[in-house]
């Protein structure tokens, strides 16, 4: 069973985020409200989602703003999902965020939604990203700085998005989200606990397992001040 068919993670989302999005991770809605507040997009803006995954929390975005939206995901099955939703001014692709095949300055704004960490070389990754943005564009990235880099305070400058934009010579500004993230995983983390029979039931153990897991890990390093999160806003 995959995650767009079963019951019980459409029930985790909505008791999670409060809406069923097929969110994976993050992404609640008073953080999506506060990208859209600060990204000040317009219906004229090209905009790339980077890591649209199912594609639900694009099409959200496309829908409170009126924006043209493109999606990319490296996954091919959760595209095919997501093609279900495309539009005039909604579509979706396969493609890899190291190798996107766009023409430079084809967007107004540029959008990550806890999708950098997986990339083996982040600072050759967001350059390719850079250039795809038009003179005077924005990139708007949700990031949690993860433990595999040691940083010698817990500030923005700090993490590997601000010490890449800071050698890039961008201007930038972050949004704290540090209590915010800790309370998401507590919840998230007491979710699981309480709906271990419901995804075992549908023969969704492993999954569970492997997401209590998860959650433990990150809650340990979240209290420990050893998971901070930023919402950047980095000017092209």
């Amino acid at each position: 069973m995959y995650y767009d068919e079963s019951k019980a993670y459409a029930r985790l989302c909505e008791r999670l985020h409060g809406r069923n999005l097929l969110q994976m991770g993050m992404g609640s809605f008073d953080e999506l409200d506060l990208l859209i507040d600060n990204m000040n997009f317009r219906q004229i803006d090209k905009v790339l989602d980077l890591g649209s995954g199912f594609g639900l929390v694009t099409e959200y975005l496309c829908d409170k703003t009126g924006a043209d939206f493109t999606g990319i995901d490296n996954y091919e099955q959760d595209v095919a999902i997501a093609k279900r939703l495309e539009r005039d001014n909604l579509r979706f692709s396969i493609a890899d965020m190291t190798m996107l095949p766009f023409e430079a300055n084809s967007f107004d704004k540029i959008i990550s939604l806890d999708s950098l960490y997986f990339v083996d070389n982040l600072y050759s990754t967001l350059d390719g990203i850079l250039k795809l943005l038009k003179p005077n564009g924005l990139l708007g990235i949700f990031w949690s700085q993860p433990p595999r880099t040691s940083i010698v305070s817990i500030s923005p400058e700090c993490s590997e998005i601000g010490m890449w934009a800071d050698s890039r010579k961008l201007s930038y500004r972050a949004i704290d989200r540090v209590k915010e993230h800790e309370a998401f995983w507590l919840k998230s983390k007491q979710l699981f606990i309480d709906m271990e029979a419901e995804f075992k039931a549908e023969g969704m153990g492993e999954y569970w397992q492997r997401h209590m897991d998860e959650q433990q890990q990150v809650v340990d390093l979240i209290t420990a001040g050893k998971f901070p999160r930023w919402l950047f806003f980095i000017e092209s």
